[in-house]
């Protein structure tokens, strides 16, 4: 009987973890990403801000790795971000590790034959907060201080 009490307060445990995942990436990943369409449009409308659309291989793709550890991921990219727009990570896992729930590789399938129809990763797509594309970026080999200024300026040609 413990073993059984031990055993749901886990399987609980481990549900509330998933439920809170699925809302937002992991706070250490970046608290300002989300993982819907639909709540990044709510969210990019209410602050009128852009939607960035983030596709990527997580788990195959080099210069994704890079892109988003290097640029992404940086202090000041993410300082920028939370005023200037909503960050959606797509995502087309190839191993085990990163694997996506069938819901969630339609919703990127879904999301890709629209907005990625040449499936470029690692791609960068911006969108105004209905969901219109404003502008594509490329990932660049260059460090956080040089790549912010020209998407800096990629977004404010948009305003």
């Amino acid at each position: 009987m413990k073993i059984f009490k031990i055993i749901v307060a886990l399987v609980l445990l481990f549900s509330n973890l998933v439920a809170k995942s699925q809302s937002t990436t992991k706070k250490n990943d970046n608290e300002l990403w989300v993982n819907s369409f639909e709540k990044a449009k709510i969210v990019a409308s209410k602050k009128k801000v852009a939607i960035v659309l983030f596709f990527t291989g997580t788990d195959t793709c080099a210069n994704c790795i890079k892109m988003r550890q290097n640029i992404l991921d940086s202090k000041d990219f993410i300082e920028y971000s939370r005023d200037n727009f909503v960050m959606l990570h797509i995502d087309y896992p190839n191993g085990k590790t990163n694997k996506l729930t069938p819901i969630q590789i339609k919703k990127n399938k879904e999301l890709a034959a629209k907005y990625n129809p040449q499936g470029k990763i690692p791609q960068i797509v911006v969108l105004e907060p209905k969901g219109g594309v404003k502008a594509t970026a490329n990932y660049l080999d260059i460090p956080v201080s040089e790549y912010l200024p020209q998407f800096k300026a990629l977004l404010n040609m948009f305003k």
